[in-house]
């Protein structure tokens, strides 16, 4: 996809939902079109804005639109109580490409 003979770049989440509740193990699956590098930095952040965890993912089944998917599993994320979070995804340094964010609920462990 292109506009003015630029090639557009797009990051989403398609997984977990806005204001889903997911559990301290959980999948994000998400989207992105001509990112460089076909790199997508995950991370968890707390309520505070402090990162939880992070995870790396490479932009599989690339389309000829260059679309392609990703998805990356947080292991443990959350040893305590519920919090409200946000998953956040970003394309590699260069990219025009705003990151993608989602908020969420993230239990913890027997909830």
């Amino acid at each position: 996809m292109t506009f003015n003979g630029v090639a557009l770049q797009q990051l989403t989440i398609t997984q977990p939902m806005q204001g889903q509740t997911v559990s301290p193990t959980f999948d994000v699956i998400g989207t992105g079109t001509n990112l460089p590098g076909n790199q997508v930095t995950v991370q968890v952040l707390n309520g505070t804005g402090s990162v939880q965890q992070t995870v790396l993912a490479t932009v599989q089944n690339i389309q000829p639109n260059g679309q392609g998917t990703w998805q990356v599993r947080f292991i443990n994320v959350n040893p305590g109580d519920p919090y409200f979070g946000q998953v956040r995804a970003s394309a590699a340094a260069g990219s025009t490409a705003p990151p993608a964010i989602v908020p969420v609920i993230i239990n913890g462990p027997g909830q």
